[in-house]
């Protein structure tokens, strides 16, 4: 009876090596997938694995979002609320047509009032009756910030001031340094608008 043959030295069952490369190759194609979303779509080299992140001051809280309400040939910036701050992350890191028209869209569905702030003696008169004071001092009540605008939230009833306005217009830009001033500079990378359902279009004449 032959002796069975003895197996090499360094040997290892496939399962094993592949434990081995594994690691590697998914970290080969993690870069192979952001390097090619970096260069087709734009996304920030600081996101998606973060290769070349420190050699670029690209990086999504380095891009800036405008985001204006058309009226006429009106355009009143606006600040998109926190209710939307997934879909403001999206159109910053990678900042294609259909994800500045999703926010863009979406702005465009809501109502938008003048924002109002509680003024002192009113803040004070509260926080007195909060306390169950039997006299709290009358308060100035609440007063609109001139220019200033907010979205109103989902459960929050229409509001007879709402701000009529035609379509919403988002532009995404970029910042560049310029290595012969050493200044950084802003420049417009992609913009789009979306027209207003028709209840903003009337909501004032």
């Amino acid at each position: 009876m032959g002796r069975s043959p003895l197996p090499l030295r360094g040997a290892r069952p496939s399962w094993r090596r592949l434990l081995a490369v594994g690691p590697v190759l998914l970290l080969c194609a993690v870069a192979a997938l952001q390097v090619s979303l970096a260069a087709t779509q734009s996304l920030s080299p600081w996101k998606g694995g973060g290769f070349g992140m420190f050699s670029t001051i690209d990086s999504p809280h380095g891009r800036v979002l405008r985001i204006y309400l058309v009226r006429g040939d009106q355009a009143t910036p606006i600040a998109a609320p926190d209710m939307l701050r997934s879909l403001v992350q999206a159109a910053r890191t990678i900042p294609t047509e259909d994800r500045l028209r999703a926010l863009a869209v979406r702005l465009a569905q809501g109502t938008w009032v003048p924002l109002e702030v509680e003024s002192a003696p009113a803040r004070y008169s509260s926080l007195v009756a909060e306390e169950g004071a039997d006299r709290a001092p009358a308060g100035a009540g609440r007063y609109a910030l001139a220019g200033l605008l907010r979205m109103l939230g989902e459960h929050e009833s229409a509001a007879p001031d709402a701000v009529a306005f035609d379509a919403v217009r988002v532009e995404l830009w970029k910042t560049r340094f310029d290595a012969d001033t050493a200044e950084l500079h802003l420049w417009k990378y992609l913009d789009l608008t979306a027209m207003a359902p028709r209840g903003a279009e009337e909501a004032r004449p």
